[in-house]
């Protein structure tokens, strides 16, 4: 129990210092080159639409229906609108009193329910959006990460409790079984789980890539977590640069960041056969100027990891985006407390 909540502390002290950080590198790290350069290709941006939501938070969690339905501050209320981001309206679910849901949570729509996963409860709720109802499982090991993939299944990202070692499990909601598991796919360091730190996303096959915040690297899995494919981001960050403590006391072990860590790589989503990632390093032949006013976009081969060129997306407000989507030529873009719509023009 000692060692689930020091995780638990660790999930809060993470999402609470990560923009802090962020914002030191965008201003120290890029002052000097980093040693590659990138490829701009000719794609303008047009503006279509524009909303404010107040207590927007940093996730798209899906449609149904279609409308589209943002995740917010308040993990059980939701914005809606259609997909030109018009009607604006929300929907407020009555939760089950849970401790420690927000803010390591994450949100998914599939079919017609919505799921929320807590790391730190740890455990499940479902809401369908048919029957109006709400339910909970308890999950019996915390998580760092949480994706779900059907009504049934979720990709977790915990701690091995007998190696101590950072593991995917892929976990049944309804059996309560994991279901297959991947123990080598993170290397075995002792930093708390700092330097493997990253984000999950899948395709429409199911596919799972994990992309390091802290280094170029990218993981493609299948969805029983067999390691299809490692390559790299285009800059040369190959190795995470992390400076922590740590203490113990008896069977308690806290970790802590004692430095701002190089942030390499921030959000990134998948379109068709391409992964496309907000790097958060500049490129030698990039204008800084240009660099700080934007987020550059990467894009990759989703199965070989090719490069294939970078274009950016505006700031807004003089805030860099949170999350971004896309869907045949439109962006949909979320930043602090704004939603825009743009569409791609290609020369």
């Amino acid at each position: 129990m000692k060692h689930n909540t020091t995780l638990s502390i660790l999930l809060t002290i993470v999402t609470a210092i990560s923009s802090i950080f962020i914002l030191y590198q965008l201003t120290n790290k890029n002052e000097k080159n980093n040693g590659f350069n990138r490829v701009f290709l000719h794609i303008k941006l047009k503006e279509e639409k524009e909303i404010q939501f107040s207590d927007l938070y940093d996730q798209l969690v899906g449609s149904y229906n279609n409308k589209l339905y943002f995740k917010t501050n308040e993990p059980g209320t939701f914005l809606i609108t259609d997909s030109l981001l018009d009607n604006p309206d929300t929907l407020t679910i009555k939760l089950p009193q849970l401790n420690n849901l927000a803010p390591a949570y994450w949100t998914y729509i599939k079919n017609n329910q919505i799921h929320i996963l807590g790391g730190n409860v740890p455990g499940l709720i479902t809401y369908n959006l048919l029957s109006n109802q709400v339910s909970f499982k308890s999950l019996p090991f915390y998580f760092t990460k949480g994706i779900v993939i059907s009504n049934q299944t979720g990709i977790l990202k915990t701690t091995d409790p007998k190696s101590k070692r950072q593991v995917m499990k892929k976990y049944n909601f309804i059996s309560g079984k994991n279901e297959a598991e991947n123990k080598s796919l993170f290397a075995s360091i002792d930093d708390g789980g700092f330097s493997n730190d990253g984000r999950i996303i899948s395709d429409e096959q199911l596919n799972l890539y994990y992309i390091h915040y802290y280094k170029n690297g990218v993981q493609k899995l299948d969805n029983n977590l067999n390691t299809m494919a490692s390559f790299h981001t285009i800059d040369t960050c190959t190795t995470s640069q992390i400076k922590f403590t740590k203490k113990t006391d008896g069977n308690k072990t806290v970790y802590n960041l004692s430095a701002p860590p190089t942030y390499v790589n921030a959000t990134a989503t998948i379109y068709k056969d391409r992964l496309y990632v907000h790097s958060l390093l500049k490129s030698d032949n990039e204008n800084k100027a240009t660099f700080l006013q934007n987020s550059t976009i990467d894009m990759y081969n989703k199965t070989t990891g090719a490069y294939q060129g970078s274009f950016h997306i505006p700031n807004k407000n003089g805030k860099r985006l949170i999350s971004f989507y896309i869907h045949q030529n439109k962006i949909i873009t979320l930043y602090p407390n704004t939603i825009v719509l743009y569409t791609i023009i290609k020369p």
